[in-house]
């Protein structure tokens, strides 16, 4: 079976709460442990995700549930965030990946994180900042241009004019154009009726 494979696969969850500014889940592992998945409302419309894995009240490691299913936790991880983006469209998203004491297993929380953040290429784009015993990852929503046209304007012509003429770039997270302006897509107004 390939990575991705077992990615998609998950385990049943349930949300325990749905809120304006926090949302909770958690799913059962075969093993009986728990894991809960929390989200809550940054800055600048960004959602905090942080989730961790219980077992008889104690805190354990997700990769180290000793089935071997670190793929599957994340794929259930994956598939939540995705119900939650469909309901809530936010900006994006944070969350920290913390590295390992052990050699072996040094970077597989943050090895992880970087295949869960590839599950939304093109939608997100994912910036990871190296702070020595953890990865921060930052993950911004990609502006969608749609097509409008007045009478008499190509879709290619509004779009262009729309994020700065052709041949415009955008930085990095998609947030600035290459003029260092704030990108922002306006619809055409309907045109006015010629006398």
């Amino acid at each position: 079976m390939r990575i991705n494979e077992l990615f998609d696969s998950k385990y049943p969850y349930q949300w325990l709460h749905q809120g304006t500014f926090e949302w909770n889940g958690s799913f059962t592992l075969s093993d009986s442990s728990v894991i809960r998945l929390d989200m809550s409302e940054g800055t600048n419309g960004y959602w905090d995700v942080l989730f961790d894995r219980t077992g008889n009240g104690v805190q354990a490691s997700v990769e180290d549930t000793g089935q071997g299913d670190s793929l599957k936790v994340f794929g259930t991880i994956v598939a939540m965030i995705k119900e939650f983006d469909s309901n809530k469209i936010p900006t994006g998203y944070k969350f920290l990946g913390y590295k390992s004491d052990k050699p072996s297993a040094r970077d597989s929380r943050v090895q992880l994180y970087r295949t869960l953040t590839a599950k939304f290429k093109g939608i997100f784009v994912t910036k990871e900042y190296d702070r020595g015993y953890r990865v921060n990852f930052k993950m911004t929503r990609i502006p969608q241009v749609t097509e409008t046209a007045s009478a008499g304007a190509t879709a290619s012509g509004s779009v262009a004019s729309s994020v700065g003429g052709l041949g415009a770039g955008f930085s990095d997270d998609y947030s600035k154009s290459i003029y260092g302006e704030p990108v922002v897509i306006r619809r055409n107004p309907r045109p006015k009726k010629r006398k």
